[in-house]
């Protein structure tokens, strides 16, 4: 579907169904890390807040390169009030990548160790 905060996913049987099989894929979900997704868009939002395992389930943001644990952005920031507000119990991880090819940021390795089971 092209970008549009007022898309309707309920109109089109395939990506329906598409939605349909990523909400029962998050119920089968023992973690769930968001990379990259402002989550503007309600269909996500609704299908993490009612599928995934909030105690382990993470949401990126931007982080700031001058202090690292607080976002880079005013958009980041709203991703973080976001997340807070819609998923309660999900944890916001700011990140910077380096650029080094399969180097994984310290907040996301933190959170792989946090909820291993």
């Amino acid at each position: 579907m092209l970008p549009d905060l007022e898309k309707d996913y309920e109109t089109d049987p395939g990506i329906s169904a598409i939605w349909t099989e990523f909400g029962n894929a998050l119920g089968r979900a023992r973690r769930v890390l968001v990379l990259g997704h402002f989550l503007h868009d309600e269909a996500p939002l609704r299908s993490l807040a009612d599928h995934a395992p909030r105690s382990t389930l993470a949401v990126t943001i931007l982080a700031s390169s001058e202090n690292p644990s607080q976002p880079a952005s005013e958009e980041a920031a709203a991703v973080h009030a976001r997340v807070l507000e819609r998923l309660p119990g999900a944890s916001v991880l700011p990140v910077r990548f380096d650029g080094s090819f399969g180097t994984v940021p310290s907040t996301i390795r933190r959170w792989v160790e946090e909820t291993r089971s």
